[in-house]
């Protein structure tokens, strides 16, 4: 199959949408990326131009063009794979004038605007590989954590997470700035982290993310940079390598993190958290990393799902508008009850193992 791929040009920048397109490409599909450059008063994609390519698909990722512009293409050959950070606070009318195409959703939050305006659709739940990826293990020389911060957006600024950070007991905090706009606020400067009982580091944005890297593995806590995100590759890479997640009480961050079991969630409005242990910090992290290696394993029937549903086979919407509306999340809030409780489990019993050690080694 012939796939046209129509994307934020940002993301040749993050890399975000990288993982979708390699799995088409691994289905055995032939895929060709349109990048929409129009977010930053640049060019956008000339739908009516390509519509005269011999493409089977049109995939729009994070795209959400006019109904009367995609009319060209084909409602049929169209799959619309919208964030819910671009769209959170569309009407239903908005959504009403979608409904001859076909979506698929990374969040509940969209899941649930999608079923109750009658479209067509899938939901699915990324989670990255854990396999790839080595859990954090190093503490500073006096016990204390390390964190990292990835100044984004002024969304959740430094002032946020300076608050926040006084819950833990941190030796180091690492603040990575990589702001997306000139229209966003000024960078993090020595005025702004005097006064610490912990030492900063500042690096900045650059292709190869040396600095980052470094810094997220040699941290075990992680400050999320976003109020909302449509995936959220950056704190779902820091679960995977046992970091506690600190992030905004909203989606999706809301939607893989447990409040106090896999991390923390936070009101935006007043980001308070209560004084969390090093070792309450590191337990976090480690049970979020053993809910992405569950939920590993659900995203590879998920992309199975996705595959179907490309080629028109399957649809969630069918069995949810015959039965009960809430079946489908229902179904994966069990699946995660039931990846927290196995997480859970396998804490308690190597907290047990510890004690029992710690107990006859004193005898």
């Amino acid at each position: 199959m012939n796939i046209a791929f129509i994307d934020h040009s940002y993301h040749q920048k993050t890399k975000s949408s990288e993982f979708f397109r390699t799995l088409l490409e691994d289905a055995g599909h032939s895929v060709e990326v349109h990048w929409c450059d129009a977010w930053r008063g640049g060019a956008s994609v000339d739908l009516p131009k390509i519509a005269q390519y011999s493409y089977d698909r049109f995939i729009f990722w994070q795209q959400i063009y006019p109904p009367e512009e995609l009319e060209c293409l084909g409602p049929d050959k169209v799959i619309m794979v919208p964030m819910i950070d671009g769209c959170a606070n569309r009407r239903h009318s908005w959504w009403k004038s979608y409904r001859k195409y076909r979506f698929i959703s990374f969040s509940r939050a969209l899941d649930q605007k999608l079923r109750a305006n009658g479209i067509e659709h899938i939901g699915v739940q990324y989670w990255p590989e854990p396999e790839s990826l080595s859990p954090n293990g190093q503490t500073t020389r006096d016990g204390r954590l390390s964190a990292l911060f990835w100044m984004r957006s002024s969304e959740v600024s430094w002032q946020h997470v300076r608050i926040l950070a006084e819950s833990f007991p941190l030796g180091k905090m690492h603040i990575h700035q990589s702001l997306i706009s000139d229209s966003e606020p000024d960078s993090v400067h020595g005025n702004d982290v005097v006064n610490l009982t912990y030492k900063t580091e500042i690096s900045e944005w650059s292709p190869i993310r040396d600095d980052y890297q470094t810094a997220l593995h040699q941290s075990h806590v992680y400050f999320a940079p976003r109020l909302l995100e449509g995936i959220g590759m950056s704190f779902l890479e820091a679960m995977a390598l046992g970091l506690c997640v600190v992030a905004p009480n909203s989606p999706t961050m809301n939607e893989y993190i447990i409040h106090d079991v896999s991390g923390f969630l936070y009101d935006i409005r007043h980001p308070l958290l209560r004084q969390i242990s090093a070792q309450e910090a590191r337990n976090a992290g480690l049970t979020a990393r053993e809910m992405v290696i569950d939920g590993r394993v659900r995203w590879r029937r998920d992309a199975e799902r996705i595959e179907a549903f490309i080629e028109g086979e399957i649809s969630d919407t069918i069995s949810v508008w015959r039965g009960s509306p809430e079946l489908p999340f229902r179904r994966r809030f069990a699946e995660d009850l039931i990846s927290m409780s196995i997480a859970l489990v396998k804490r308690v019993r190597a907290a047990v193992r510890n004690c029992h050690r710690a107990s006859h080694a004193n005898r």
